[in-house]
């Protein structure tokens, strides 16, 4: 039995405040050295999460948009992917509702009176200057398929409550962020994609694994649910997340710091990686 890890990006692996994964890198080198899955899963993008795997060197399957999209590529570990529709060069498991309806449902909200601006609404620059994105990188972060990021204005955020009793008659779910409320399928979240990955991956590879989610947000709770050792990563304040998961781990460290920290210190428990 070995280790596969599911991790969030933004305030986890990359740090929320420059994206850079450099204080993380003595686990990631560990990692690649014993071939450990490591399964990025995040609200981001295909195009943004590509971008970040090329940078990072792995070449494993991934999963974006908070579940939206399983992400494998074409030959794994010399096996060819058998699952989902070809994707570039990938397959992909689509298990999101598409992007159009939830866009649909925003104009709804709004029409009844509830005020919040969209993702799509923003200028490339407004995103880039609120992100810290270049204005490259909040391109590829606009070309969204099964979600759309969104924020309160003025002091609508009280009537979250209410928001997301409209959304579930809708078929919509609301998933908090470290910068954004996300819209989504009422069945799409991270701990759904990631039992649909570990099964086909299992099988692939004839293992089986122990699990573990590392995240440092809300959205991150259905990874934590599903995982077997979950880990909340202390946020770039200091403080964490409000989440309250059975035998949950958490770091003494902020972001990539913390994913450092906590991976390492699970992994070369008892001596070392045992494979």
């Amino acid at each position: 039995m070995s280790f596969i890890i599911f991790t969030d990006l933004d305030g986890t692996l990359l740090s929320y405040n420059n994206y850079s994964f450099h204080e993380a890198l003595d686990a990631l080198a560990y990692i690649k050295e014993y071939s450990i899955p490591c399964i990025v899963t995040t609200s981001k993008t295909f195009k943004e999460t590509v971008d970040i795997l090329k940078k990072l060197d792995f070449k494993e399957p991934f999963i974006v948009e908070n579940g939206g999209g399983i992400f494998f590529p074409s030959i794994y570990h010399n096996k060819t992917i058998n699952v989902g529709e070809y994707y570039y060069n990938y397959k992909c498991i689509c298990l999101g509702i598409k992007r159009s309806i939830i866009l649909d449902f925003a104009k709804y909200l709004r029409n009844i009176g509830f005020n919040i601006k969209l993702y799509s609404e923003f200028s490339v620059k407004e995103l880039s200057n609120y992100t810290g994105l270049t204005e490259e990188e909040t391109i590829k972060s606009m070309d969204r398929q099964f979600s759309e990021p969104f924020i309160f204005l003025g002091e609508d955020e009280a009537k979250l409550p209410l928001l997301k009793e409209k959304a579930q008659l809708n078929e919509i779910k609301i998933l908090k962020g470290g910068r954004f409320y996300h819209f989504v399928g009422i069945n799409q979240d991270k701990g759904n994609a990631i039992k649909i990955m570990q099964k086909h991956l299992e099988e692939l590879m004839g293992d089986k694994y122990i699990s573990i989610g590392i995240g440092d947000s809300q959205n991150d709770v259905d990874m934590f649910k599903v995982v077997d050792i979950p880990i909340l990563v202390k946020k770039f304040d200091g403080s964490f997340e409000n989440i309250n998961i059975n035998k949950i781990l958490r770091s003494n460290l902020i972001g990539p710091a913390g994913f450092n920290e906590m991976i390492l210190k699970i992994l070369t428990y008892n001596g070392g990686y045992n494979g």
